[in-house]
């Protein structure tokens, strides 16, 4: 049976943050300034934009809902900063935290498992993925992905995520993607040299879909300037 508390209620996320998360920055905080970063509830500002972004997801069972309550105020007992806002993702405040510990010179580490995260690794940025028990830098991401940190963005707007109800230029994929941003860098490079796509429904796929390419985009880059409040970083 899951762990629950005396009267009756669920607490197994409860424990499994504690243990998975909690416990080990406990162990490492003492020399390190920490932030746990939650979404917010209700839709972000990607969803105004493109109404279909995460809209096919299922909702969280009950049990996880109403056990977010518990896990925020576990952070706070633990002594840790615990950040939201609304109308804007985690991956959001992260990025902006990030942003602002490298302006300061710190080195930066985030723990997640999301690959959308990729873009904000490089100097100074790295990301640990907790289930793996593994650091991803920038060879990893190369690896995986077939482009850079810098050039996530522009992979994710040609090849789309499914997981996020995104998707990308119809007729290109995944692998067509990793060709077009290996070779010519970036999305504005891609479209400035059409021409050179040698596969005509490629290029005519990106042709149509030009001002969906470029929405997609938008929707993939964190946002790295929300006003955030000073203690949180």
């Amino acid at each position: 049976c899951p762990p629950r508390k005396h009267d009756g209620h669920q607490v197994a996320a409860v424990q499994g943050f504690i243990v998975t998360l909690l416990r080990p920055l406990v162990e490492r905080s003492r020399e390190e300034r920490v932030c746990i970063v939650f979404d917010a509830p209700g839709p972000s500002f990607r969803r105004d934009i493109y109404p279909d972004y995460k809209s096919k997801r299922p909702p969280h069972p009950e049990e996880f809902t109403s056990q977010a309550r518990i896990v925020r105020e576990a952070v706070r007992a633990f002594g840790f900063h615990a950040i939201e806002r609304s109308s804007f993702e985690a991956d959001d405040i992260i990025a902006t935290l990030t942003a602002r510990a490298r302006s300061g010179g710190d080195e930066v580490i985030i723990v997640t498992g999301d690959k959308d995260m990729m873009q904000l690794i490089g100097e100074g940025v790295s990301i640990y993925d907790q289930k793996k028990k593994k650091m991803i830098r920038r060879h990893d991401v190369v690896a995986a992905l077939g482009v850079e940190p810098e050039q996530v963005v522009d992979l994710q707007a040609l090849a789309g995520d499914a997981t996020d109800g995104v998707p990308g230029v119809r007729g290109i994929g995944q692998m067509w993607a990793q060709r077009l941003i290996a070779r010519w860098g970036s999305l504005d490079a891609v479209y400035a040299n059409l021409s050179g796509v040698g596969n005509d429904r490629a290029r005519a796929a990106l042709l149509a879909q030009r001002d969906e390419a470029y929405l997609f985009k938008r929707i993939a880059t964190l946002r790295r300037d929300l006003p955030l409040p000073t203690t949180a970083a």
